[in-house]
């Protein structure tokens, strides 16, 4: 899908400048659920997901529950095997411990925990992860590798951005689960901590359940990371108005992990831009 524009010239200028500088590749697709206005560039080519996978591995898991294959107070131990690096906290506790499937889910989700997605993907299998994704009708969408270790990030997951922004709709909209794994799935997406990236500088309260804050701004997203790649699949809704914003970025020069990564820059303006021409104005109006 070459560049489209439903929205006007000010967005794709606003978009085009919060690329400026960046050393990588960006694939996107917004949309506007409100108007039905699209913005999308390079948003049907194969792009490594990240932790972004973790979006179709729960709704594969919701889709198994709902086919009574599983459910989510089932128990499942962790194996010494399972351990797995990078981020999440299942790593560091004792072998042998059990988990209920809705709280490997959570942590799979809220804290990218990449010992819980190992134990959820093994647990449904990788091949019926990806019939699943092939049911639904997404061609590209593929989770590949189970150790994520591979030299080259698309080794461990690829999608397209045009398949993660529909697969978040379809979930949104209750077009792929029950009422009750819809509502399960999205309160995990809900719940996530990590608003690195597209939510960086959006007015969003992190700690508003402690201070007393109210959020106007409500947000269900997945980020992901790996060297030179950043990440993030996420639906906004500030009063009336709700967008979908899936931003794959790769190839970047910056193979780091730090907070000002120059990946997360790039996510953190380009949500803005989206935010400024889809949110402030759904606000005023109201």
């Amino acid at each position: 899908m070459s560049a489209i524009d439903r929205t006007g010239t000010a967005l794709i200028e606003a978009l085009a400048t919060a690329r400026l500088g960046f050393t990588g590749r960006q694939s996107l697709y917004a949309k506007n659920l409100k108007t039905g206005e699209i913005v999308a560039f390079d948003s049907d080519t194969e792009v490594p997901t990240a932790s972004v996978i973790k979006v179709p591995i729960m709704a594969a898991l919701y889709h198994e529950i709902d086919r009574g294959r599983f459910t989510e107070t089932q128990l499942l131990a962790m194996e010494e095997s399972d351990r797995r690096y990078g981020t999440g906290v299942i790593r560091d506790l004792t072998a042998g411990r059990e988990f209920s499937l809705f709280d490997l889910c959570r942590l799979m989700i809220v804290l990218s925990d990449n010992t819980a997605t190992r134990m959820l993907f093994l647990l449904i299998g990788i091949d019926r992860i990806n019939e699943i994704m092939r049911e639904w009708g997404f061609a590209v969408t593929e989770l590949r590798d189970q150790d994520w270790l591979p030299p080259d990030p698309k080794e461990y997951a690829v999608s397209t951005a045009f398949e993660m922004a529909t697969l978040l709709e379809r979930l949104d909209a209750g077009e792929l689960l029950s009422p009750s794994c819809t509502q399960a799935a999205m309160e995990h997406l809900r719940a996530q901590q990590d608003h690195a990236q597209l939510a960086r500088w959006l007015p969003y309260h992190e700690y508003h359940q402690r201070t007393g804050l109210i959020n106007e701004l409500t947000i269900w997203n997945k980020t992901g990371q790996m060297q030179g790649v950043r990440t993030d699949a996420a639906l906004f809704q500030r009063g009336s108005a709700k967008w979908i914003v899936i931003s794959l970025l790769r190839d970047s020069i910056d193979r780091g992990f730090q907070l000002d990564n120059e990946g997360n820059l790039l996510n953190a303006r380009t949500g803005l831009a989206l935010y400024d021409a889809w949110g402030r104005p759904a606000l005023e109006q109201e």
